[in-house]
């Protein structure tokens, strides 16, 4: 008769913890859909904000100055060289330079020009004179090897100041990795970001190649600061 009250007050036990089980599962649920509502809420309200905050974190903008040199990165050619002539010919630097980066196979191939000649041809089309022009390094890999090239023409011509024009996703990024081969040197970087034909860090989230654009940038520097 023991055993058998035993075993009913075993199950009564069970059911009590299933029950009570089942009532703190809920209050759980019930709470994180509050919280997912209320992180909801706010995205809504403030994603303006939120976006905002990310293209500015991304984008480095320093004031303009007048520098030794300007230094034209490889990014977006409808628009970088046209502001880095312009930054010439309103006097900010007395020369540009450019990467002299190793060739595509399709330009192997002369199917297009080469990047560099391609920069060059832009930037003498603005007003720029083709003696004011210099290409840095040969057979460059990438923005760390720009960096290293930058450092040996910057210590060969005395240089201490240098204005980077370069697209606004990527200016955070290229100013890290240009700093990877300049830290043993007191070269001011001056980041010059140039809006894209679409977007910048203000609005980049009303279009698809703002998308991206920000996160080929974010994930590029993700991987850059776990690998280097």
């Amino acid at each position: 008769m023991a055993s058998s009250d035993e075993q009913t007050s075993g199950k009564n036990q069970s059911v009590a913890d299933k029950r009570l089980f089942a009532r703190r599962l809920v209050k759980i649920s019930v709470r994180m859909l509050l919280v997912l509502m209320v992180f909801g809420i706010l995205i809504a309200i403030f994603h303006n904000q939120i976006l905002l905050a990310i293209g500015s974190f991304m984008t480095v903008r320093d004031p303009v100055e007048r520098s030794d040199v300007i230094l034209l990165m490889n990014r977006e050619s409808q628009t970088v060289p046209f502001a880095a002539a312009e930054l010439y010919r309103k006097g900010y630097a007395p020369k540009l330079v450019l990467g002299g980066y190793r060739s595509t196979r399709i330009e192997q191939l002369r199917v297009i020009d080469q990047q560099r000649r391609f920069g060059q041809k832009l930037l003498t089309s603005q007003g720029v004179p083709p003696d004011r022009i210099e290409v840095i390094g040969m057979e460059l890999k990438d923005t760390i090897d720009l960096g290293g090239a930058l450092g040996d023409y910057c210590k060969a011509n005395n240089i201490i100041s240098v204005i980077v024009v370069t697209s606004s996703p990527f200016s955070r990024l290229d100013r890290n990795d240009l700093s990877r081969r300049l830290a043993d040197q007191n070269i001011k970087l001056r980041m010059y970001p140039v809006r894209t034909q679409y977007y910048d860090e203000t609005d980049w989230w009303n279009s698809k190649q703002g998308w991206i654009g920000y996160f080929d940038a974010y994930y590029l520097s993700v991987l850059h600061y776990c690998f280097r």
